[in-house]
């Protein structure tokens, strides 16, 4: 199935999208219509046949010259704490205060 891979000024993938359009200022409507990217933060807007599942925005760059590559500036996101889990820890470090006294 045909895809859509909008990039930003270093190659990197920050959308990819089954649909593209263009607003009349030129900003690029994906995904039906629902989200308009700013003109000035697409570089390029490719048509591609296939997209394997571990390409991922911000992770991936792609030119038509090197394909998809890993993007050497990618940071895996930090592990989001729940709540609970935060609180446990506070417990957890309270217990040990308790004791110490």
């Amino acid at each position: 199935m045909k895809k859509y891979i909008i990039t930003d000024q270093e190659n990197v993938i920050i959308h990819i999208s089954d649909t593209i359009a263009y607003q009349k200022n030129g900003n690029v409507l994906v995904d039906n219509d629902t989200l308009a990217i700013a003109k000035y933060l697409v570089k390029k807007v490719y048509e591609v046949e296939n997209i394997t599942d571990d390409i991922t925005i911000n992770k991936y760059c792609y030119t038509v010259q090197k394909g998809f590559y890993v993007n050497e500036n990618y940071v895996e996101p930090k592990e989001i704490v729940s709540n609970e889990e935060l609180q446990e820890q506070i417990n957890d470090l309270q217990k040990l205060l308790d004791t110490a006294e």
